[in-house]
């Protein structure tokens, strides 16, 4: 019996060591199993924020890209209408001055033709009438020229700003595929 106890015993300590052992194996199993999902979800997350970070680099690129175009063809439209401006301003100058100095022959003609006035008169109102006829010629001559000067200045600036204006709507139609592109592969990884 004694011996029949210590046989038990032994038997009962033999299961106790080989649970134990299997408690301590599933224990050792589980561990690692816990470890490996704990490495997994370790690298899914540094993919993921590395993925994230490239995403978010390519966003600001778009929008700086964007923006350095919209500013560039800002800054030639603006470059345009000043040269167009000045060029105007020369011209309307130049067509100012010459008005100017056929002024100042006018006035030269008429003072000299004033003696002739009192030795015979009609001759000096045909020139008077000459003269003045002349001179409105002249003055509608002149206004067609500076406003056939404002109408190509306008026309030039016109073309400018319709040539950037399509530029900028190329840019943003351009960024705006572009975000779309880096939108869905957000939304990708989002559902990944």
């Amino acid at each position: 019996m004694a011996e029949e106890g210590r046989a038990q015993r032994s038997a009962e300590e033999a299961r106790a060591q080989r649970v134990a052992e299997e408690a301590r194996a599933q224990g050792a199993e589980a561990a690692k199993r816990s470890q490996e999902a704990a490495r997994q979800s370790a690298q899914d997350t540094l993919r993921m924020s590395d993925e994230l970070g490239k995403l978010g680099a390519e966003t600001m690129t778009v929008w700086m890209r964007i923006n350095q175009e919209v500013w560039r063809d800002v800054l030639d439209l603006h470059s345009s209408t000043t040269r167009e401006t000045s060029h105007l301003v020369t011209q309307l100058q130049q067509t100012g001055m010459d008005r100017w100095r056929e002024l100042q022959d006018a006035s030269v003609r008429w003072y000299t033709m004033w003696p002739e006035a009192f030795r015979d008169p009609l001759r000096f109102y045909q020139r008077a009438l000459e003269e003045s006829m002349e001179t409105a010629r002249r003055s509608l001559h002149a206004t067609r020229q500076n406003s056939e000067i404002m109408t190509r200045a306008l026309q030039q600036m016109q073309t400018s700003a319709e040539e950037a204006s399509r530029n900028v709507h190329q840019s943003f139609q351009n960024a705006a595929s572009k975000l779309q592109e880096v939108t869905q592969r957000t939304e990708r990884l989002r559902a990944a």
